[in-house]
């Protein structure tokens, strides 16, 4: 056998897997895709394996081969919204500063306001794989929050506890606007932007 014969059958198995890779791939974005749509209509309680495999003309089986069922469908929601945000945050300036860190916050409501059905995911999903504060948008927050701190803005403090801090406020107010909580979205974003300047006010005591 020929040497050029052997590497073309050696690389057809490698190719047939990277096929089958890509295939798998698009059918998880086509689920994905479907599940975006059932959140954005109906919210996490209409998301069942069972309505999911309808709208993609498929069997159950498909969404358990894929994701493991209902569970970790929402996971794989849930870490595409943080990228997602995490694109967001990376497209503020000077997150170094007390300004940048209202413009992440202002960054996180607009996002949960334009992609609700992954801010769902976000906040529907009880427990994933990921801990929040191993993500990509969590770990920008951090970095601009010590940023701060070194640039004098914030006190020297354990910086993940003021990350944390930021984080829940931000999310339970953004919550609380989905909810229908303010008279309107001016209102939301000047009450966010309001709690932000008094917990940061409180740690720079």
């Amino acid at each position: 056998m020929s040497k050029r014969k052997a590497s073309l059958r050696s690389a057809q198995p490698a190719r047939i897997e990277d096929l089958a890779q890509r295939a798998r791939a698009e059918q998880q974005r086509l689920v994905v895709r479907a599940a975006c749509e059932l959140l954005r209509e109906d919210g996490p309680n209409a998301l069942n394996v069972r309505e999911l495999a309808s709208k993609v003309s498929a069997s159950t089986t498909i969404i358990y081969t894929l994701f493991g069922g209902r569970e970790g469908l929402l996971d794989a929601l849930w870490r595409d919204g943080l990228d997602r945000l995490a694109d967001a945050f990376e497209k503020v300036e000077n997150r170094d500063s007390l300004i940048g860190l209202a413009g992440l916050a202002r960054a996180y409501r607009s996002f949960a306001i334009n992609n609700r059905e992954f801010y769902i995911a976000v906040a529907a999903t009880p427990r994933s794989s990921v801990p929040v504060r191993d993500t990509r948008p969590f770990q920008i927050l951090l970095q601009a929050v010590r940023g701060c701190m070194n640039r004098g803005l914030l006190p020297k403090a354990p910086a993940d506890a003021v990350a944390d801090a930021f984080w829940g406020l931000v999310h339970g107010m953004v919550s609380l606007e989905l909810g229908g909580h303010f008279s309107s979205g001016k209102v939301a974003e000047a009450r966010i932007i309001a709690a932000g300047s008094a917990m940061l006010s409180g740690f720079r005591r």
